[in-house]
């Protein structure tokens, strides 16, 4: 009588395991209660990965958030609220927000927005590696599966916290381990068939990455089991809706390309770009070493090792899943991803590329399991001592971890705010959000107005996702949410609340509003009118955006009539009386405007412009002549503000004029935007804008 390998508890030939004595009977007994050993190892290997990953977003990473989380937030409540606002992760062409769903369920059922996304963050790794375990159980391969349930626990801590704080398309990777498990679980089966390939499908376009796992059991299965019609009819039917949504993501961008501000990342491979990531392992593969060997060559040998015992088997079946795991890495790190400028530090690692690295080892050790490689010493060593071994293993792990808590785990949690201030990508502790986003709206409230207004981002989306129905947030700047840039163009208010603005911003805006200042906040009250329009006329820039607008990746994307959103103010108010004394007074300001005090201390002529001798020499060389600079339109918003159309050199721009003390000057961020306009690239301009704007205001 024979037995599977991995299956066995007992590896005496049968007739030897009958003979009538005490001990067979207690045996006996023992397995009538346990019948089975490796399935009790799997479910205690399992138990010990949720608890090491719940234990991790409980006391560390459910205390921090950043953008990339709050927005997270917002999605959620957004997509519980029946608004689907575009296929992918906010703001870009790439990723997803599939997360969200779950996120905003555990939100809804009580939990506040940080544990929510830790806990569906560790609920999501921990069903991945439940998926697999599944998978090699069916298929009869007992200590893959126990395998499979101990890797996060054999993972390093710097893993554990990673895959709790990120979103770095856990949700779509999930997907992609569904299907492999379908396929190697239920490889003959025609629906299930059409499930993997659903779920391939979806979740490679969200997440190429997963590729490195997707594409390797895909050939696998290929060559081991597709034979039939009726399974290439199930590859048609699960394809559909992959296809349905791959035409549907390619129309929407088409016909909304302003929401995808940032495009997809080329995945054309790049010989300096490998080159470069050659010199840089550590950076790629420090994040999937084992806890016990804190070593980035061990990912690296097991992966190296496993595919020289696959290509061995001189089996197509198995060698060429291998080759294609071992190619597509190194191709990873060819691509723009790759760079060193995608990365921003421990917690936005260039080794994020190769999230699904842990799973394509996985399936490569099943793969080797199935060859039979190692069937002779599997059955001469016992699945029982292979199991303890794995099980002593894990044990080891979690010890080092609970005894080195502070060094290995909890440093984290001060290490995730410390980056900040080294440049690197960091997270907040949500406390401090929170109570920011309560008093933001109380005031709010307690002012009458409904908009507030934050430089920050992740204080806008959590606050977006925190506020009560009626609130609305916005990003002084860069605001992913373009479908929110669309509301503060088409809708009208007559105030708004300013989070942490600049010193002096009173100064400019008492020409436009009614300026409050309450600690830390400005509320301004104004003449009803859309909101964007008015903030760009006291100084805040925006990101292109509009219809027709094709941005490019840089922030004046769709600027000056470029296809971008009109976001010239329309009147609201009565003209001055004389328009045409008016009107000659602010044609004679701007085309005068880069002319210097009679001292040399400032510009006259424009508004605020005593305080900006400090950059008078900062801009000598965007002072033109009077025959440069000409006005083509000019339309009074009230008595005291116009919109101004003008030519400056060879462009045609829009900008503003206010009546300030006892005359017509230009606005003061017109002139800061005319005179950084001849700056030598986009980032140039901006830091003479800011530099401009600053020091009439900081």
């Amino acid at each position: 009588m024979s037995r599977r390998v991995g299956t066995d508890l007992d590896s005496r030939p049968a007739e030897q395991s009958v003979r009538p004595n005490v001990g067979v009977t207690v045996a006996r007994t023992w397995r009538s209660r346990f019948p089975s050993l490796p399935a009790a190892v799997v479910l205690g290997l399992g138990a010990l990965a949720a608890y090491e990953l719940v234990r991790v977003a409980r006391l560390i990473t459910s205390r921090l958030a950043n953008e990339d989380t709050s927005i997270i937030w917002v999605a959620a409540r957004d997509l519980l609220s029946g608004h689907l606002r575009q296929p992918n992760y906010y703001g870009q062409s790439y990723g997803s927000t599939l997360e969200a769903v779950p996120i905003g369920v555990v939100h809804a059922l009580g939990a506040s927005w940080g544990p929510a996304t830790s806990f569906v963050l560790a609920a999501v790794e921990w069903a991945g590696w439940a998926l697999l375990a599944w998978a090699a159980w069916r298929r009869g391969r007992r200590i893959v599966a126990a395998l499979a349930v101990a890797t996060p626990v054999l993972l390093t801590a710097y893993h554990t916290v990673y895959v709790t704080i990120e979103l770095q398309a856990p949700g779509p990777r999930l997907l992609v381990i569904a299907a492999a498990a379908l396929l190697i679980a239920a490889s003959t089966r025609p629906v299930a068939l059409a499930v993997a390939v659903l779920l391939l499908g979806v979740g490679l376009q969200f997440d190429a990455a997963s590729a490195l796992l997707g594409v390797p059991v895909a050939v696998w299965f290929g060559i081991s089991y597709l034979r039939s019609r009726r399974q290439l009819y199930a590859i048609a039917v699960g394809g559909v809706i992959p296809a349905v949504q791959f035409a549907y993501t390619k129309l929407f961008y088409q016909r909304h390309p302003d929401y995808a501000f940032h495009g997809s990342p080329s995945l054309r491979p790049s010989a300096s770009t490998l080159s470069e990531s050659g010199g840089h392992l550590r950076e790629f593969f420090a994040l999937y070493a084992p806890e016990l060997w804190r070593s980035w060559l061990v990912p690296v040998a097991a992966l190296a090792v496993l595919t020289a015992l696959l290509i061995a088997t001189r089996r197509m079946r198995y060698a060429l899943p291998a080759v294609l795991a071992a190619v597509i890495v190194p191709y990873a790190m060819s691509t723009s991803r790759a760079r060193p400028e995608w990365s921003l530090g421990p917690l936005l690692p260039r080794g994020r590329i190769l999230l699904a690295l842990p799973a394509t080892i996985w399936f490569l050790f099943f793969l080797v399991a199935e060859s039979g490689i190692f069937a002779t010493v599997s059955t001469r060593i016992g699945a029982r001592k292979l199991l303890t071994g794995v099980v002593v293993v894990c044990l080891a792990s979690t010890a080092v971890r609970v005894g080195a808590f502070d060094s290995r785990l909890a440093s984290w949690y001060r290490r995730s705010i410390a980056f900040a201030s080294q440049g690197l990508y960091a997270f907040t502790a949500n406390v401090v959000v929170d109570r920011q986003c309560d008093e933001a709206v109380a005031l709010a409230r307690r002012y009458g107005v409904r908009l507030i207004v934050y430089q920050a981002q992740h204080q806008a989306y959590s606050c977006a996702a925190r506020a009560p129905s009626g609130i609305a947030t916005l990003v002084a700047g860069f605001d992913r949410r373009t479908w929110a840039l669309y509301d503060e163009v088409r809708n009208t208010r007559s105030g708004l609340l300013l989070a942490d603005p600049a010193a002096r911003i009173c100064d400019v805006a008492r020409q436009r509003a009614a300026c409050t200042r309450q600690g830390s906040y400005v509320i301004l009250k104004f003449g009803s009118q859309p909101a964007l329009p008015f903030l760009t006329a006291i100084g805040f820039e925006y990101r292109g955006f509009g219809p027709h607008c094709h941005p490019t990746g840089t922030f004046a994307s769709c600027r000056d009539g470029r296809g971008g959103a009109d976001l010239t103010r329309r009147p609201f108010a009565r003209p001055p009386v004389d328009q045409l004394q008016a009107r000659a007074a602010i044609t004679s300001s701007y085309e005068s405007m880069f002319q210097l005090a009679a001292n040399g201390a400032g510009f006259p002529n424009v508004e605020l412009g005593d305080r900006l001798a400090g950059v008078t020499t900062q801009f000598s060389g965007a002072r033109q002549g009077p025959d440069t600079t000409a006005v083509l339109d000019v339309r009074f918003l009230d008595d005291h503000e116009a919109a101004v159309r003008f030519r400056l050199g060879p462009r045609i721009a829009t900008g503003e004029a206010v009546f300030e003390g006892g005359r017509w000057r230009v606005a003061l961020p017109t002139f800061c935007s005319a005179a950084s306009s001849s700056a030598s690239s986009e980032m140039a301009r901006l830091a003479k804008v800011d530099s401009c704007y600053r020091a009439a205001v900081a």
